[in-house]
Parts: structure tokens; sequence; C-alpha cells
């Protein structure tokens, strides 16, 4: 309790010596301090001015006393050089025009590439409409081309004077000269129809010209080559044309016959040709029923004009095949006489004429055949067992759609019945059919 008061009564005493001195002091530290306030003051706005990176404002925000000296680390005071720092401003404001500058060209510089990209927008376009263009003169110029192709054959063939007009009697509706005996049915497609004359009822001719109207098919004739192609077909009358089977024409093309064509996959075989002079095996092949038929057909006339050595430049190139048959499947007619030939060029039409001769020549050397009677019991053979074996395929075609027909019965009966009476109906049903089948074992033993 006593210890404290001492305590207390020690520092009050301390203190009172202690006033007069700090009342003394006091005026000293006063002037010390004064003006510490503006200085903070300059150097905030200094502050702001470095701040701002303005070099000029940097320069211009300093005091003169600061500008002019400045007292260095030791106490001296440094004189600063007013020179050292000319034309700091003006090369920041250069810098600044420069960076203006350069915004204002990359600003123009994206302008013109939007224009740019409005430009391209439009290539799409252009080369659409180009190509309807080009479309649309191909088709025109392609369409021209083949009517000019077809009105030149007419003009040659069917003429006063030119072979289909002496050996036939009626050719078409119209007039030749002016190519209405023609009917168009595609820009590419021509038919003739004609008729009037012994051992037939009538032809068709008909013009498949190459596609000249479209550009895809112009660019695949390039790579695969395709020439016009005029082909007649020859509808012989009934009673005038025995059982044959024959093709004649390039390797190439009667091996597509051949795999075509039902009656030579059924009637007709390869025949090699031996007996007939200058024959050009290498040029032709034969595909016939019997060589019979082939030997009797195809004679030293017909060698002369087509089917030789010496004949084939001139003629038998042009010529792609014959296809004769008894047996035609797809027609009105069953007895038809096939020709293909080549078309030449739109200034040598004159050439066709010398083989159209061959289309009433061989109308009347099949119209006039006559087989043996050996070949004859051949060929009505092959016709029966041919008849008999389509009868078969019928009835077995029929048995089993009948038997497919009951099965599918079957099958939903059994989905009806529950599973005990379902068991029952296939083991009763399994021994109905082991009868049948030792019934059919006893017949035929």
């Amino acid at each position: 309790m006593h210890r404290p008061v001492a305590q207390g009564a020690a520092t009050c005493a301390l203190l009172a010596l202690l006033l007069p001195h700090a009342l003394l002091l006091s005026p000293c530290l006063a002037a010390d301090l004064e003006g510490f306030g503006e200085e903070e003051g300059l150097c905030g706005d200094a502050s702001d001015a470095h701040r701002s990176g303005n070099p000029a404002e940097v320069a211009a925000s300093m005091p003169e006393s600061t500008a002019e000296s400045s007292p260095g680390l030791d106490g001296e005071r440094v004189e600063w050089d007013e020179d050292e720092f000319e034309g700091v401003g003006d090369d920041w404001a250069h810098r600044q025009g420069r960076d203006r500058r350069r915004g204002a060209e990359g600003d123009g510089d994206s302008g013109e590439g939007d224009k740019g990209k409005d430009a391209d927008s439009y290539h799409f376009e252009i080369a659409a409409v180009v190509a309807l263009l080009v479309y649309g003169v191909n088709v025109w110029i392609g369409t021209t081309a083949n009517e000019a192709i077809a009105l030149a054959w007419a003009k040659t063939a069917t003429a006063d004077g030119g072979v289909l007009d002496e050996n036939f009697t009626l050719l078409g509706p119209g007039d030749s000269i002016r190519g209405e005996q023609l009917v168009r049915e595609h820009e590419s497609l021509f038919k003739l129809y004609g008729g009037g004359r012994r051992h037939c009822d009538g032809f068709l001719a008909t013009l498949d010209l190459r596609a000249r109207e479209d550009l895809l098919s112009m660019a695949s004739y390039l790579l695969l080559r395709r020439d016009d192609h005029l082909n007649v077909e020859v509808y012989m009358s009934e009673g005038c044309m025995p059982p044959t089977v024959l093709a004649v024409g390039a390797p190439k093309v009667v091996r597509e016959l051949a795999r075509d064509c039902e009656d030579l996959r059924t009637y007709a075989k390869a025949v090699g040709v031996r007996q007939v002079a200058d024959w050009a095996t290498d040029r032709w092949a034969v595909v016939a029923e019997s060589s019979e038929v082939f030997y009797d057909l195809i004679g030293e006339r017909f060698v002369e004009l087509v089917f030789g050595e010496s004949a084939y430049e001139s003629t038998g190139r042009s010529l792609r095949y014959l296809h004769f048959t008894s047996e035609m499947d797809g027609s009105s007619h069953k007895n038809v006489l096939r020709f293909s030939f080549v078309l030449p060029p739109l200034k040598q039409m004159g050439e066709i004429s010398n083989l159209l001769e061959l289309v009433p020549m061989f109308v009347d050397a099949v119209g006039g055949y006559r087989m043996s009677p050996e070949g004859r019991r051949r060929a009505d053979r092959r016709r029966a067992d041919e008849a008999e074996r389509r009868l078969r395929e019928g009835d077995q075609a029929r048995r089993d759609a009948i038997t497919k027909k009951r099965r599918e019965a079957d099958t939903e009966r059994l989905k009806r019945l529950s599973p005990k009476e379902a068991q029952k109906w296939v083991s009763r049903q399994a021994k109905v059919h082991t009868r049948r089948w030792v019934k059919q074992r006893a017949v035929r033993a």
C-alpha cells in the first residue's frame, strides 16, 4: 500500500523539473517544421507529374529551386542544365502523333480488308453465272450439231434414189428433204420408222448420237471413246425366218452381246471360222447356234463386201455387229435382224449408203434361207428342251411360293396356340411329312 504512493510522488516531481526545458525548445521545433506541408504538396504534384508519363509536365511541375539546383548527397548543391531537357516535350508529342497516324493507317487497312472481303463474296456468284452461260451455250451448240448430223443422214438415206427409199415403200410421216421423217426423242436420239418390203413387216432405224449437249458426257468422251451409232432393227414376218441365232461383230462387242442377250446365252456358242477364204480372223468374232447357220448365211459375197481383209478398211471398220435371232426377248416381234453401224463424219455422210445396202441384202438372204432337215430337227429339239426347262423352273417357282406361303401360315397359327398345343401340332405335322415321304419313295420304286 505505501510503496505505490511513493512511486507516484517521484514521477510528479520529475515532470515538474522537465516542463520548463520543453517550453524553451518548442519555438525551435516549430521553426524547423515550418513549410513541411507545402513541400509535401509539391512532392505530391511532382509524383503526379511523373505518373502521367509526360516529360514536359514533369519538368514544369518541378519548382524553380529544384530545377535550377538540388542538394547532393553530401549536402552540396548540384546545378541543373536547362538545355539538357530541351526538346523532351517535342519528342513525346512526335511519338504521340506517330502512334495516332499508325492507328489511322490500321483503320484504313481494316476498311480496305472489309472491301476485299466484300469483293471476294461475289466470286462464287460470278463463277455460277459463268458456268450457267457456258452450260447454256454448250447445250445450244451440241443440239444444233446433232440436228445437223441427223438431217444429213436423213437426206442421204431417205432421199429420192437413196438406199432406203429404193427398198422400202414407207419411210416416216413427213418430207425427207426437211428431215420431217425423223422423230426426235432426245437431243441425241432420233428414230425413223419404215416398212413395205418382202419378208419383213417393217424396220426401225435409231440414230444414237453423242450427247454433245451435256458437258459431263463430253468430258467423259475424252477418256472413253464414243462414236455416233446407227442401229437398225428389221422385224421379219412370221414364217420367213427359220430358227436361227447368230451374231457377228468386233470381239469386244460380241462379248457384250453374249452377256446381255438371253438368246445368245441360251442357244449360241463360239464358232471358229476356218473354211472361209480371206476372212479377217482377228477383226471378227462369231457366236452362232450352229456352224451350219453361219456358213450358209455369211457367204463369199458378204466376205468380199464386209468381212474380208481387203474390205475391212473401206466398209468393215464401220460395222459394229450383226445379230439375227428368232428368239428375241422383250420385243413385240420374235424374229428380228439387228444391225449396228458407226456413223461417218458429217462431211463424209455419203459413205453410209454402202453400209445400209447390207440391210436389204441380209433381209433377202435370211428370208430365203432354208435349213437342212437335220439342222432343223436339232434346232427344234433345242427349243423344246429349253421350253421344258423353263416349264420346270416355273413349276418349281410356283411350288416354292406355295411352300413359303404355307410356312408363313403355320408360323402364324403356332403363335396363337399355347405351348402344349403347339408341341402336339408340331409332332402331328412331323408324322404327316414322314408318311408322305414314304409314299413318294414307294411310288418311285
